[in-house]
């Protein structure tokens, strides 16, 4: 387990739907061809080239919704470089009442990284339809929020430009526990990020398996968030990990999720290049 020192900022979260670095903001579903990818080709661009254009340009973002398999409709962002395909690509979860604009400082950054994101709304939350009872619900139930993450990855996996074999879910809060939930529910995905886990309500959210499927991820937390229950989840949650795994505390912070994001510099950088590393 590592500790990171705290740096702490003035910064202010700019929230946005779509920004001027959009070239493109309009409500559709995200195109997809990679479900009829040429014979020999394996790029998903269907040109039977077998070869992967890079990113170029600026992000096109895209305000798309689906609808999961107990009938909630969600509203999303799909974003990506203007030209690319086989990237690799992010599903960023928000935390607990906030939404899809949380991310939005980072964005352009892990655009200009190469990956393509889509940012949700989870139920109850955004412009996505209502939670089933009371919002606090979603908080441990593994038959809603577990729900939306599954329909979102489904949407990404046959996306033009999305490398199906390199998508990571990436959340703050109960948005880390269900990175770490799609972890073990989905076998497709094998790469997340988790700031500011809890591991009882991972355990909840994955439907109490008994033994979680951990596969590579990266947690983060600040040791004395919840009373040091957040790092403790991390350091267990990488003791489980079958693949690359790392634990990293904030020394003396008890910031938590989004404020552990904006208030320390230095944390999504790290977060960036630990995803071009091992994604």
């Amino acid at each position: 387990m590592a500790t990171v020192p705290r740096l702490f900022l003035s910064s202010s979260l700019v929230f946005f739907l779509c920004s001027a670095a959009c070239v493109s903001c309009t409500t559709a579903v995200i195109p997809g061809d990679n479900e009829n990818t040429a014979p020999g080709d394996g790029d998903g661009d269907g040109d039977g080239d077998g070869d992967c254009d890079p990113p170029v340009g600026s992000r096109v973002s895209t305000a798309i919704e689906f609808t999961t398999s107990d009938g909630k409709n969600l509203a999303a962002t799909y974003s990506h470089p203007e030209q690319g395909n086989c990237l690799p690509a992010l599903l960023l979860v928000h935390q607990y009442q906030q939404d899809r604009n949380q991310w939005g400082p980072w964005l352009d950054d892990m655009n200009a990284r190469g990956y393509v994101t889509l940012t949700l709304d989870l139920r109850g939350h955004g412009l996505s339809d209502p939670a089933t009872g009371p919002l606090s619900g979603i908080l441990n139930d593994p038959a809603q929020a577990p729900l939306d993450v599954e329909t979102a990855l489904k949407s990404l996996t046959t996306a033009i430009e999305v490398d199906a074999k390199r998508i990571a879910v990436f959340g703050t809060s109960i948005g880390a526990n269900l990175a770490v939930v799609a972890l073990t529910l989905d076998p497709a995905i094998n790469v997340a990020v988790a700031v500011s886990p809890r591991l009882s309500a991972v355990e909840n959210l994955a439907g109490n398996p008994g033994t979680l499927e951990v596969k590579s991820l990266l947690c983060i937390a600040g040791q004395l968030d919840g009373s040091g229950a957040q790092a403790e989840s991390c350091v267990t949650l990488v003791a489980q990990a079958q693949g690359v795994a790392k634990s990293e505390v904030l020394a003396d912070s008890s910031d938590h999720g989004l404020s552990l994001l904006s208030e320390n510099a230095e944390i999504m950088p790290m977060i960036l290049d630990w995803l071009d590393l091992n994604l």
